[in-house]
């Protein structure tokens, strides 16, 4: 439906473990480049910014990110996109709030707003809608058990690293779309070009390079409809990433990161 999901939220179901991981509240900035590949894309010309802010409070995590595009298709036409994306998610895991807004060439194209809510982490959950324009299918009125929300997904993915894991496969639900997400997990190397970006205060933090594939439950072609890869350390920053669809593929480069402070929760 949208040009890209909630991509950096991108992330064993270790349900009871979702008090969460000590992840650093930070706002991160990334500039956005056409990335070269052997099948083409649509869009001759890419370039654009992303600015990222990830908050916690004793009671849940926040996540917000703007991202700005401007593309030039193979035929010449200019075209601005624009991505507006709000989670919420209680520290529980049992409630999430999501605005997601999209717009091309300032028109919006796309509003969702809405909640989801659970009585427990393995139960149905319900999606409920105040807002649903420009959205592709039927809505999504109800989750199966064991779904991550888009933070606990990176939460997950941060701790199976931590774990020595080299898989990862979920369930995850966007605020529009109920996903299968395969991730590929590896050890990240010194002396990157994001290296020199990262503050000092991260020094000696553990990281990884990863490869996330996201595939629709009604997929009959075993193609993921979006791909992703990307380096992130054991706090939760994202270094350099791609963003990959049919159409569009695109790098995001590190260019500014401010870490802020961790709740006392005591």
């Amino acid at each position: 439906m949208r040009l890209f999901a909630a991509v950096l939220t991108t992330f064993c179901l270790s349900f009871p473990a979702f008090a969460g991981l000590d992840l650093t509240p930070h706002r991160a900035v990334y500039d956005m480049e056409r990335l070269k590949r052997d099948n083409g894309s649509a869009f001759a010309q890419v370039g654009g910014r992303m600015v990222y802010h990830y908050d916690r409070t004793c009671e849940g995590t926040t996540y917000n990110h703007r991202m700005l595009l401007d593309l030039v298709s193979a035929q010449g036409a200019p075209i601005r996109s624009e991505t507006i994306l709000s989670f919420y998610e209680t520290a529980d895991g049992l409630n999430l709030r999501f605005q997601i807004r999209e717009l091309l060439n300032d028109t919006p194209v796309v509003e969702l707003e809405g909640r989801v809510t659970r009585p427990s982490l393995t139960e149905t959950a319900v999606v409920s809608y105040a807002k649903r324009e420009g959205a592709e299918g039927e809505p999504t009125l109800t989750l199966p058990g064991r779904v991550l929300f888009p933070l606990q997904h990176t939460d997950d993915l941060i701790r199976a690293a931590l774990d020595g894991d080299i898989t990862h496969n979920v369930k995850t639900f966007d605020g529009d779309e109920l996903s299968l997400v395969d991730s590929f997990i590896q050890p990240a190397t010194a002396g990157r070009r994001d290296d020199s970006v990262v503050p000092e205060a991260m020094a000696g933090m553990k990281s990884w390079l990863t490869r996330v594939s996201f595939f629709r439950t009604d997929n009959t072609d075993g193609a993921p409809y979006y791909e992703t890869q990307m380096r992130f350390w054991e706090n939760g920053l994202s270094g350099d990433f791609t963003m990959e669809t049919d159409d569009l593929a695109v790098v995001a480069r590190l260019r500014e990161v401010q870490l802020y402070s961790k709740p006392d929760c005591d």
